[in-house]
């Protein structure tokens, strides 16, 4: 692995984690309208329900899934007219994951993936716990800074991770799994996901500036501000 201008709504900081898929859900579905191929609402039900196999385990999350979910937690400019992508093996009409095109070559345009390095991007196939490390610090710009930190040391991490990885323990956004390894390797299941989207949008909202779009005067002679971000 070488993963080296539309208000798309307001995400509220006391939002619990358990809510973000629909808040995504609900934006997806203002861009593209409620979802028409099985694809795009096996994604959903997957997302919001947790769907798990036979034996109870979770059903790992795939590159197109995330690529959604990451794109729109950043914020980034979304062209839903796209029907090529720049990558080989991500298509339209793929019945798989033709529906995230346009939200992985915004990913791809804001440098928060490159893809597997041989011109594709292999959207069906799993993505990996410090993948996921390395999206997420990319989507808050630290792209740079991750490059330069005092990676992690675990065993379970690849030598390109480390950074990623060891930045996204430290802000937060993701956790240590069970024992003393992150599981860098290990395929990110939906709870990790939405725990990390979660506090990744957190601080992208509290990073954004604030501007004063309105003002009232109300009860009490006070002026009241309204603040949005930029």
């Amino acid at each position: 692995e070488t993963e080296g201008g539309e208000s798309l709504g307001t995400f509220q900081s006391d939002v619990q984690p358990s809510t973000v898929f629909p808040y995504i859900g609900d934006i997806y579905m203002s861009l593209f309208g409620r979802p028409s191929d099985p694809a795009g609402l096996s994604f959903w039900s997957d997302a919001v329900l947790g769907e798990t196999k036979e034996d109870g385990t979770s059903v790992p999350m795939n590159r197109a899934q995330i690529s959604v979910v990451v794109a729109l937690i950043a914020g980034l400019d979304v062209d839903p007219s796209l029907e090529n992508s720049s990558f080989s093996d991500v298509k339209t009409d793929d019945p798989t994951s033709g529906y995230a095109l346009p939200f992985i070559e915004a990913l791809k345009k804001a440098g928060i993936t490159t893809g597997k390095g041989d011109g594709t991007f292999d959207p069906a196939g799993h993505i990996t716990t410090e993948q996921l490390a390395a999206f997420l610090v990319r989507a808050l710009g630290k792209d740079d800074e991750a490059k330069e930190f005092d990676g992690s040391k675990d065993g379970s991490v690849s030598d390109w991770a480390r950074g990623y990885v060891g930045l996204a323990l430290e802000l937060g956004l993701l956790v240590s799994g069970s024992g003393e390894s992150f599981g860098g390797r290990d395929p990110v299941d939906p709870g990790t996901l939405i725990s990390g989207a979660f506090e990744t949008k957190k601080m992208i909202e509290v990073s954004q500036p604030l501007e004063v779009s309105g003002a009232e005067f109300v009860s009490g002679n006070k002026l009241e501000l309204i603040l949005t971000t930029q």
